[in-house]
């Protein structure tokens, strides 16, 4: 399960592959920062987006992954709290 990451450079096109979504973000981020244009991710499986919506997405499911468990977390500490019955 790969993720690959393309961008357009002054001296032509550079791929390079991932093997996790955090990764290729990373290294997307870095060739943003060198000046490298058309940043593009592919999942495996899934069409090919634009890095910045990609990480947008990937950012926006693990947040609300991140929200819930500390929902739980805090009725579990509440609960352990209440005095017995």
């Amino acid at each position: 399960m790969l993720f690959t990451i393309t961008a357009t450079t002054p001296v032509g096109v550079r791929t390079d592959t991932r093997k996790t979504a955090a990764s290729a973000i990373v290294l997307a981020m870095n060739w943003e920062e060198k000046g490298f244009e058309n940043i593009l991710i592919t999942p495996p499986d899934q069409p090919t987006k634009n890095f910045k919506v990609f990480q947008s997405e990937y950012y926006g499911m693990a947040g609300s992954a991140r929200k819930r468990h500390r929902r739980s977390r805090v009725y579990s500490l509440a609960l352990s709290r209440l005095p017995p019955s």
